[in-house]
């Protein structure tokens, strides 16, 4: 039976070891795909909530904006 160090002390290395050769060129691609993707939703969402673009007056924002009564 294995103490709780000397488990972590093994998890602790399988996950700190790369394949042979270290990582490939694939990886790295993915990995800054996976960049490239994050950059531009939080680009998006900053310039969609600064600059929502809902100039429109038939846009329902306006119709809550300007007090319309539904009952």
């Amino acid at each position: 039976m294995t103490t709780l160090r000397e488990a972590l002390l093994e998890v602790g290395a399988w996950c700190t070891t790369y394949p042979p050769g270290g990582p490939s060129p694939l990886d790295y691609f993915f990995v800054s795909l996976a960049g490239v993707i994050v950059l531009y939703a939080g680009y998006k969402a900053v310039h969609h909530t600064l600059r929502p673009g809902e100039s429109n007056r038939d846009h329902i924002k306006w119709q809550i904006l300007e007090g319309e009564d539904r009952r």
